[in-house]
């Protein structure tokens, strides 16, 4: 059981969010640890659990089981299905391009992310697990339970999200029985800061 624990994006390395990679558990999807064994290792429970992106799709796919088992979750930028944000030919192009010019393809996820001058030389290797994130988010499917309570859960969307629209936040939000919502005027990428003031606001709790 961890009192923190962030479950990152795809190609969200620890340097992304150095903050809550120094405050508790810290798990990268794909590049660190299958998706599989993330979701094993959450249902140990703990204290605050943030995800952000894939990390938060991971999250809500099994967001029933995964509710009762902490104190707050945290949302951000979440997605049901990542090809409903963008489109099956757009992340096939980014498969082909990762296969080629990993370098490049993370350094355009970044930039579209609203990432500023963060190094994407690992990708050079990296590769496979990256391309095995890419498959994955073609093919996930996050189904909302018909029924239970998430007072506990929060979910953060970014106004100017270029990767999932808003209106993924707002869905999720209202089909979460008693789940809070908050938007912020950020991108796809939201800064450790912004999270943690946006979850003080909405919850009293601190997690910087």
């Amino acid at each position: 059981m961890s009192d923190f624990t962030f479950v990152s994006g795809w190609a969200g390395r620890a340097d992304l969010y150095p903050e809550f990679a120094e405050r508790g558990e810290f798990l990268v999807p794909f590049v660190d640890h299958a998706p599989q064994d993330i979701a094993e290792r959450l249902l140990c429970g703990g204290g605050t659990l943030v995800g952000w992106s894939t990390g938060a799709h991971i999250i809500l796919r099994d967001i029933a089981r995964l509710a009762p088992l902490y104190e707050q979750i945290t949302l951000v930028a979440p997605f049901y299905i990542f090809t409903r944000c963008l489109l099956t030919g757009t992340v096939e192009k980014m498969i082909a391009n990762m296969e080629r010019f990993p370098e490049r393809t993370v350094r355009g996820f970044y930039r579209n992310c609203g990432i500023r001058d963060a190094n994407a030389s690992w990708a050079e290797g990296a590769v496979e697990p990256l391309l095995d994130g890419l498959r994955f988010l073609l093919e996930s499917r996050a189904q909302l339970p018909a029924e239970g309570h998430f007072g506990n859960v929060l979910v953060i969307g970014g106004l100017s999200d270029k990767i999932v629209p808003l209106s993924e936040a707002v869905g999720i939000a209202g089909k979460l029985e008693g789940a809070l919502y908050r938007s912020v005027s950020e991108g796809h990428f939201m800064p450790a800061r912004t999270i943690a003031g946006v979850v003080h606001e909405a919850t009293g709790r601190r997690i910087l």
